[in-house]
């Protein structure tokens, strides 16, 4: 699932920076990613902290409250 979001994290930083500004259908790719991310929060615990699958997924998840 987390490869479901098709994107870079870099770019989805900067969309979050003036997430206001988007269109419409931009503000709701940025959602879609925020609930991919909520839906794989839960199973951090799961991931042995050495992986990378881990470090990927916190990195991402630390951009979930930027999100709209």
């Amino acid at each position: 699932m987390f490869r479901e979001i098709h994107e870079r994290l870099d770019d989805v930083v900067a969309a979050t920076k003036a997430w206001s500004s988007l269109t419409k259908q931009e503000i709701l790719r940025l959602r879609r990613i925020k609930n991919l991310l909520n839906i794989l929060a839960p199973i951090m615990r799961f991931i042995p902290q050495e992986a990378p699958e881990y470090q990927a997924l916190s990195q991402w998840l630390q951009i979930v409250p930027r999100l709209p």
